[in-house]
């Protein structure tokens, strides 16, 4: 069993510190998902390849099965 701590830098939690440790279990605060979630969606909406269409769709059908 290994364990990761944050480094303290939320910016890099998305380009280094969850691939280097590759964790399986994420333990954490809403609020730090809140901004890994805010990083990685303005990633994609700038994504202008199939793939960044693919993620918004995926997202839009989401929130709209939620309501």
């Amino acid at each position: 069993m290994q364990f990761a701590f944050f480094s303290g830098d939320i910016a890099a939690i998305i380009t280094e510190d969850i691939p280097y440790a590759r964790p399986t279990f994420f333990v954490s605060v809403p609020r730090l998902f809140n901004r890994i979630y805010d990083i990685l969606k303005m990633k994609f909406d700038a994504d202008k390849t199939p793939r960044g269409d693919f993620v918004r769709m995926a997202i839009a059908t989401k929130m709209k099965n939620l309501r």
